[in-house]
C-alpha cells in the first residue's frame, strides 16, 4: 500500500508546474523507468536455459560461427559463412562472440538481456524524439517486450525492433541538422537493422520515408515555398546513410525471390487474436489468456480516453479560433502509421516468399505505433496511475506463469546437455526429436552448443541466414545409407571425402519405440549402430556407429582382389576423388548391398 500511495504522489508531482518540480520529475521519471526495466528483467533469471522453439537454433548456429571463426577443419568442411550482404544474423554473431568467454546458457541470457534494455530504452528514446512531455502510456512498452515471437526464440526479429525506434527516434532529432558524423552514425543505426532482420528493416525504409515526406509538406506549409537547395541537401545525406544498406539488401532480396512462397502457417482469426492479444501468449492459452484479455481491455480504455481528448481539444479549438489549425502535425503522422499497420493485419496474406505467420509480425508493428500515439497525448495524473498499475498487476499475475514453464524446460534441457559429456569433441552427430510438444520442437539441437560436435540435423542452415553449407562438403552416410535420407545436408554428386554420423541421438524414447519396426531410421539403427547401455538419460538415447569393423574387412577384401582394385584405382582417376574415398564408397555400397 505504501509502494501504492508513494507511486500515487510521484505521477501526482508530474502536474507540479514550477521549474524545480519540473527538473526534479524528470529524476522521478527516469528512477520509475530504470526500476520497471530492472523489474522486466527479473523473468530471465529463474533458469540457466530460456527454453523456446527457436532458441537452441540460435545456440547451434553461433556454435558453427564460433568453431569457423576459430579454424575448426572439420566444420570448415561442412559449413561456411554467409556473404557479408546477408540479413537477419546480429544475434547469431551476437552469440557467437560472446560464446569465446561464457557457456552457451550465459551467452544466449547475456542477448536476451540486451534485447530487453534494448527495445524499452530505443522505445523511450523515440518518445522523447517526438515529444518533451509523454504520458506515462510508453510504460506499456514493458508487457510488450514478452512477444510470443521472443518466447518463441525469434531473437533476430526482436531484437530488430530496438534498434527500429533508436534509428527513427534519431532521424526526428537530427533531420534538419545532419552532417557528417550524424550521417554515420544514422547509417550504423540502420545498417544494425538491416542486419537484425530484413522484415523490420523494410518497414524501416517506409516509416522513414513517410517522415521525411510529412517534414518536407509540413514545411512548404509554415513557408509557403520550396526551399529546394537546403531540401536537396537534407535529401541527399539521408540517401547517403542509406546507401550500403540498399546496395546490401538488393543482393538479399534476390536471394529471398527465389524462394517458395511459403505456407500460410497457423490458420487464425485476426479479430480473436487482436482482442485476446495471442501476440503475449507464449506457453500455455488458457493459462496466460486472462491477462493478456485484460491488457486488451486496458488499452482500448485507454484509446477511447485519447480519442475523447482529442475530440473535445479539436472542437473547443475550433469554437474559439476558427481560422487556427487544429490538427498537431506530429499526431497526425502517428495516426497514419497506426491505421496503416492495423490495415495490413486485416488485410494482408499470412505468408510471404521464405516465410510464413507474418500477420504476428505485422501486429507487432501495429501495437507498437498504437503505444506511440497513446504516449503522444497528456493525460491526467490518474490515467498515469492506472496506466502504472495495470503493468504492475500484469506483470505480477502473468510473468510467473512463463517463469514456471521456463523452469521446467531448464530441467529438460540441462538432462539433455547431460549427453554433450559422453560425446568426444570434433565427432559428427545426427539428433532427432520425437517428443510430442511443439515448444521442444529444435530442443534436440541444444547437444553441441558448447562443444564441438557437427550435428547433420542442422535445420537453420540456408543461404538466407547466417551459416550455409558448403559446396565442397564430403559424401555423408548415415550408418551405409546416405545422409540426406535423415539429415537436412544434402549429398554432392562430385563430393569428396567421405564421413559417418557416429552417432545418433534420439530425443524421446517412448515416441520412437512407439513407431513401426518398418520405420526406416529404426531399422537403420538396429543393423548399423549399437545402443550406448552405460549411458542413463531418460530424454535421450544415445547409438553409436558399429559397422566399421565390417567396412574394413571388405576394404581389405578389396585391395587384395587386384583386378576389383584395378578397377577402382581407374575410376578415382577418371572422378578425380582419392583412391581412399574411392574404395571406402564401395565397401559402404557393397556392405549395404549384403544386408
Amino acid at each position: 500500500m505504501y509502494v501504492i500511495l508513494k507511486t500515487s504522489d510521484i505521477l501526482k508531482f508530474c502536474y507540479m508546474k514550477d521549474a524545480n518540480s519540473i527538473k526534479n520529475l524528470k529524476l522521478i521519471e527516469n528512477l520509475l523507468f530504470y526500476l520497471f526495466l530492472l523489474g522486466n528483467l527479473v523473468p530471465l533469471f529463474y533458469s540457466y536455459y530460456v527454453g523456446s522453439l527457436d532458441g537452441p537454433k540460435h545456440l547451434q548456429i553461433a556454435n558453427i560461427i564460433k568453431e569457423l571463426l576459430s579454424g575448426n577443419e572439420l566444420f570448415a568442411k561442412y559449413f561456411e559463412l554467409s556473404p557479408i550482404y546477408t540479413a537477419n544474423l546480429f544475434g547469431n554473431y551476437f552469440i557467437a562472440l560472446l560464446r569465446f568467454i561464457f557457456p552457451a546458457w550465459l551467452s544466449e541470457k547475456i542477448l536476451l538481456s540486451f534485447y530487453v534494455i534494448l527495445l524499452a530504452t530505443g522505445f523511450r528514446y523515440l518518445i522523447y524524439s517526438i515529444t518533451e512531455k509523454p504520458n506515462l502510456s510508453y510504460f506499456l512498452i514493458f508487457p510488450f517486450t514478452y512477444t510470443s515471437l521472443f518466447l518463441m526464440g525469434y531473437y533476430n526479429y526482436s531484437i530488430a525492433f530496438g534498434f527500429f525506434f533508436y534509428t527513427v527516434g534519431y532521424y526526428i532529432r537530427n533531420y534538419n541538422n545532419m552532417n557528417i558524423l550524424t550521417v554515420c552514425k544514422f547509417m550504423i543505426l540502420i545498417l544494425l537493422t538491416y542486419y537484425s532482420h530484413f522484415f523490420v528493416y523494410i518497414f524501416l525504409l517506409g516509416v522513414l520515408g513517410a517522415l521525411t515526406l510529412n517534414a518536407i509538406l509540413f514545411e512548404y506549409k509554415r513557408k509557403g515555398v520550396f526551399e529546394l537547395k537546403a531540401l536537396v541537401n537534407r535529401i541527399s545525406k539521408v540517401i547517403l546513410a542509406f546507401s550500403p544498406s540498399l546496395i546490401l539488401s538488393f543482393l538479399y532480396l534476390r536471394l529471398i525471390l527465389k524462394q517458395p512462397v511459403s505456407e500460410e502457417g497457423n490458420l487464425i482469426n485476426r479479430l480473436a487474436d487482436l482482442s485476446e492479444l495471442r501476440i503475449l501468449i507464449g506457453f500455455v492459452h488458457t493459462e496466460e489468456l486472462p491477462m493478456t484479455r485484460f491488457l486488451f481491455l486496458t488499452l482500448l480504455a485507454l484509446v477511447v480516453f485519447t480519442l475523447i481528448v482529442l475530440i473535445s481539444k479539436y472542437f473547443v479549438k475550433r469554437n474559439n479560433n476558427p481560422n487556427e489549425n487544429t490538427f498537431n502535425n506530429e499526431k497526425l503522422v502517428w495516426s497514419f502509421f497506426v491505421v496503416f499497420f492495423f490495415g495490413l493485419y486485416f488485410l494482408m496474406p499470412n505468408n510471404l516468399n521464405a516465410s510464413g505467420n507474418i500477420l504476428p509480425r505485422i501486429l507487432i508493428f501495429a501495437i507498437y505505433f498504437l503505444l506511440v500515439w497513446l504516449s503522444l497525448t497528456r493525460t491526467p495524473f490518474w490515467i498515469n496511475i492506472f496506466i502504472v498499475a495495470a503493468i504492475l498487476y500484469y506483470g505480477i499475475t502473468n510473468y510467473p506463469i512463463h517463469v514456471k514453464y521456463r523452469q521446467q524446460f531448464d530441467k529438460l534441457i540441462m538432462e539433455i546437455k547431460t549427453i554433450e559429456q559422453e560425446l568426444p569433441a570434433n565427432c559428427i552427430l545426427l539428433s532427432k526429436n520425437y517428443m510430442d510438444n511443439w515448444v521442444m520442437y529444435h530442443f534436440q539441437t541444444y547437444i553441441g552448443t558448447d562443444k564441438p560436435i557437427l550435428n547433420l540435423y542442422s535445420q537453420s542452415i540456408s543461404p538466407l541466414f547466417a551459416i550455409n553449407w558448403s559446396e565442397a562438403r564430403p559424401l555423408s552416410f548415415v550408418g551405409a545409407k546416405y545422409a540426406h535420407d535423415f539429415t537436412e545436408v544434402y549429398n554432392l554428386p562430385d563430393a569428396k571425402g567421405t564421413f559417418f554420423s557416429e552417432y545418433i541421438a534420439i530425443l524421446g524414447k517412448s515416441e520412437f519405440d512407439n513407431l513401426p519396426e518398418t520405420n526406416e531410421l529404426k531399422t537403420l539403427l538396429l543393423r548399423d549402430y549399437k545402443v550406448r547401455s552405460d549411458i542413463q538419460n531418460s530424454l535421450l538415447t544415445l547409438y553409436q556407429l558399429d559397422i566399421m569393423d565390417d567396412i574394413e574387412f571388405i576394404m581389405d577384401s578389396i585391395t587384395k582382389d587386384q583386378p576389383y582394385f584395378e578397377k577402382l584405382k581407374h575410376k578415382a582417376l577418371s572422378t578425380g576423388l582419392a583412391l581412399e574415398d574411392v574404395k571406402l564408397r564401395e565397401a559402404i555400397w557393397l556392405y549395404d548391398s549384403n544386408k
